[in-house]
């Protein structure tokens, strides 16, 4: 359980394995409380790979401007 996805990780490759296939795979549950995601709750799977490649996205955004 974690605050959001993004607490998770941030690279939307490696997020969307685990949470597809590592996760299932080994019967864990995820739940994402502020993102209103559940892994074990049918129908959820739409809108976690859009908020995963926000929040890769706003990583790089912050990288870039604390470089500048």
């Amino acid at each position: 359980m974690v605050k959001d996805l993004s607490r998770l990780g941030r690279n939307y490759v490696e997020m969307g394995n685990y949470i597809e296939r590592v996760f299932p795979f080994l019967n864990v549950r995820f739940i994402a409380v502020t993102d209103d995601f559940d892994s074990f709750r049918p129908g959820t799977d739409l809108m976690m790979p859009l908020k995963n490649i926000v929040n890769e996205f706003y990583a790089k955004d912050i990288h870039q401007l604390q470089n500048i």
